[in-house]
């Protein structure tokens, strides 16, 4: 009877899981939800983790022609996944390492003192005006080089 009813409830995969982490095919139900969170929360670390290495992996200069609006996007997509988990605090240092790999010095040395600001403190400055000010500073330069 009790697998029937948490059968109904959850995925396949998750019952089997927790059955064999409890180490019975007919759990006792104290001990299925303290099981059922634990598993959720290592589902949700891991890929908070993967979002952040996806994060870190971007760089301005592997970016395909530097187009700054493409890449720009590549990180706004994932830190919105990171902003809604609200279990990053360094977000913003995150995302103003990605741009520090590039061939304009003055881009490089504005970024590295966002960077470092962030980085001693990241609530000094959100993330998204971090992605808006480096475009915004990106194209002035690009300009300017041209």
């Amino acid at each position: 009877m009790v697998r029937s009813i948490y059968s109904q409830s959850m995925s396949p995969t998750m019952f089997n899981t927790i059955t064999s982490n409890l180490g019975t095919v007919y759990p006792s139900r104290p001990n299925v939800f303290p099981e059922v969170i634990s598993i959720t929360q290592q589902l949700d670390t891991m890929g908070i983790r993967e979002l952040i290495n996806r994060l870190i992996a971007l760089k301005l200069e592997k970016q395909p022609a530097k187009n700054i609006e493409d890449f720009n996007q590549k990180v706004r997509t994932i830190s919105i996944k990171l902003d809604n988990c609200n279990k990053t605090s360094d977000l913003s240092a995150l995302v103003a390492r990605c741009y520090i790999d590039t061939t304009l010095d003055t881009f490089k040395i504005e970024v590295l003192q966002v960077f470092n600001a962030c980085n001693r403190n990241p609530r000094i400055k959100k993330w998204e005006k971090i992605l808006n000010d480096h475009v915004a500073l990106y194209r002035s330069l690009k300009r300017m080089n041209s």
